[in-house]
């Protein structure tokens, strides 16, 4: 019998870009699942931008989680350019994401401002 999610995927697509907010409570399984879904709906939209905000997602992922999480990203994503939006108290995780992202290659950017995510968007990052 499969469990059912504790976490909710909230579709907004826009001429520029997808958002997709993440709320509820993700485990560490739920991570791939969360990943697949998210790649589908970018692909069914053909889209090159998202815009993800966690801000609603209860509680973060260790350093340990984040590496891992992001050393094993589908390839795709390295052609999305991807805003994520956060909590400003989960600032101490931004500069070490950002690390972690320059470093393998994905065009992301964390932020806990809707609009200068928004704005980091309108940017052609990815050709």
């Amino acid at each position: 019998m499969q469990k059912k999610p504790t976490y909710k995927l909230s579709t907004f697509v826009t001429e520029e870009f997808v958002k997709i907010v993440i709320s509820g409570e993700v485990t560490r399984d739920d991570v791939k699942i969360i990943t697949d879904e998210i790649y589908k709906i970018v692909k069914l939209t053909n889209s090159k931008k998202l815009l993800c905000d966690i801000r609603e997602v209860k509680g973060r992922f260790g350093y340990t989680d984040m590496y891992f999480f992001a050393t094993n990203v589908p390839s795709a994503f390295f052609n999305i350019q991807t805003a994520l939006v956060d909590l400003p108290e989960n600032e101490n995780l931004q500069s070490f994401r950002q690390y972690v992202a320059k470093h393998t290659g994905i065009p992301v950017k964390w932020c806990t401002d809707p609009d200068e995510a928004i704005s980091w968007l309108r940017e052609d990052i990815v050709s």
